[in-house]
């Protein structure tokens, strides 16, 4: 039977090799770094959840974000944080007239996969709905 402190150990060990695996999970995407590429790696950076979040929100709301930099930033904000604030900065680059059908297709897509609360996931499928419809002819 194991000791507490073998199975603190373990946990501990567990913990840190998923902690530590989860930055290497997302690369920046094939393509030319756009202006807001130095801004996310910095957000990613930030070691407390809340503050990561709202750091991807702002950067979220750029008017300079490539295409590269928009597949990049969601893959980032879907790994990071809490999600209420995974939530907020998806629906704020969605509502970002520079967000593109690419990128609203790549966040439906990682939503999938994506660990949200239920009225977390809704607020970003109805921000895309919404943004769908208010640019269908």
């Amino acid at each position: 039977m194991p000791t507490p402190h073998g199975s603190t150990r373990l946990m501990l060990c567990i913990t840190l090799a998923t902690l530590s695996a989860l930055p290497a999970c997302v690369q920046p995407p094939e393509g030319p770094a756009g202006p807001g590429r130095d801004a996310i790696e910095a957000a990613r950076a930030i070691d407390h959840p809340s503050e990561r979040g709202l750091v991807l929100e702002r950067i979220a709301q750029r008017s300079d974000l490539s295409q590269t930099d928009q597949i990049y930033l969601v893959d980032v904000i879907c790994v990071s944080g809490f999600s209420s604030n995974k939530a907020d900065a998806l629906t704020a680059l969605v509502n970002n007239p520079v967000c593109t059908a690419q990128t609203r297709k790549h966040i439906l897509e990682r939503l999938k996969t994506t660990r949200l609360l239920g009225h977390d996931e809704a607020r970003a499928i109805e921000a895309i709905i919404n943004k769908q419809d208010a640019t269908a002819p």
